[in-house]
């Protein structure tokens, strides 16, 4: 027998039993062992192009004093072809994880969704549109502050009211993007999966979340914590080990940090997707 999807007094909708975060973790260790390779290849295909793309930028963007149209490219344009990069990587994973898990070849699962890259994008955008302001206008304002001398940030009376609003911007920006990443988490496995794009993606997925937010915030917090855990005990443990064959710390550093993100990338970068695709399928079960 069907259980009701809504209170039968109130009329109001269930919210539907979620699994307790371990065994999310649990099961999506499970999956991930399963289709190792397949995971494998859709993860290290763009992380090879974001490092290619980083070790390009970052010595360039250092080294910048003024405005020029090339730093503006810099500034712009390089990341925004990352953060590309990265939304296709998330249609490859929900393909394969919500859509057509027989196919194992990875360029055909990238292939297949690059039609829906667009539709993704300008979700995303309209989503972080009010994100990348209040970034920009902390990195301007730094830039003006630290580069240019523009603006004096000591008032008559001494007060360094910069180092008061800066941070203060950077702590609300950070507020609204953990919202928003939360409460809209299902929006690139909407466009894939349902084809919706735009602001009926959005209402999907907040319709989706209704009454979830924290339940599924918590579930993160602890996903996030386990990764944070891996990240330092591994990058101790490897820098350890590296400490006895070398004396030269930078190399020991370099190396160690390489190796635990390409891991940790492979690893957890996987499983934060698989999280996100079982929650929603059972959100859109629980629904139907």
């Amino acid at each position: 027998m069907n259980q009701p999807s809504s209170d039968i007094i109130s009329g109001a909708p269930l919210r539907p039993k979620l699994p307790g975060a371990i065994t999310l973790l649990q099961q999506a260790g499970q999956t991930f062992r399963i289709h190792f390779g397949t995971f494998l290849g859709i993860i290290l295909i763009p992380f090879v192009l974001y490092v290619a793309g980083l070790s390009w930028f970052v010595p360039r963007a250092g080294a910048m004093n003024n405005f020029t149209s090339t730093n503006i490219v810099m500034l712009v344009i390089a990341p925004l072809a990352l953060g590309v990069i990265a939304l296709w990587t998330g249609n490859a994973m929900f393909q394969f994880l919500l859509i057509d898990q027989q196919t194992k070849n990875v360029i055909q699962i990238y292939r297949a969704t690059f039609k829906r890259l667009g539709a993704v994008l300008t979700t995303n955008l309209l989503l972080t549109f009010g994100i990348l302001i209040s970034f920009f206008v902390i990195t301007f304002t730094d830039y003006l502050i630290t580069q240019v001398g523009v603006i004096d940030g000591t008032s008559s009376n001494g007060l360094d009211w910069v180092s008061i609003v800066v941070p203060c911007i950077f702590f609300f920006t950070l507020v609204v993007t953990i919202w928003l990443l939360i409460k809209f988490i299902f929006t690139q496995t909407v466009v894939m999966k349902e084809g919706k794009a735009n602001f009926a993606a959005i209402r999907r997925s907040s319709a989706l979340m209704k009454g979830l937010w924290w339940p599924i915030f918590w579930r993160f917090f602890i996903f996030g914590l386990a990764y944070a855990t891996y990240y330092i005990l591994m990058n101790f443990i490897i820098g350890s080990v590296l400490q006895t064959s070398t004396s030269d710390t930078s190399t020991t550093s370099y190396i160690s940090n390489i190796f635990v993100t390409v891991v940790g990338e492979v690893t957890f970068g996987s499983i934060g997707y698989i999280l996100i695709g079982r929650l929603y399928a059972i959100l859109v079960n629980s629904s139907a």
